[in-house]
């Protein structure tokens, strides 16, 4: 697993079987936890646990954690 801090938001990429990466998201605010895969980040942003309030995920964000999911498959 590799782990890396960016612009306040911590992504996660493991490799698994289906998909091959697994990559998370995620950003504690004010105590609540929003997290998604980067799937889900990218297409509807990440969602509190109780999956009431959403949080947007900037472009570059996503593009670091393509960056990361990339260098595990390689």
């Amino acid at each position: 697993m590799k782990t890396i801090n960016y612009k306040g938001f911590t992504i996660e990429a493991e490799l698994g079987d289906d998909p091959k990466v697994d990559v998370t998201i995620s950003k504690t605010i004010d105590g609540k936890l929003y997290y998604g895969s980067i799937g889900a980040a990218e297409h509807e942003g990440l969602t509190n646990e109780d999956w009431t309030d959403q949080l947007y995920v900037p472009v570059s964000v996503l593009d670091k954690a393509y960056d990361l999911e990339e260098s595990l498959l390689s």
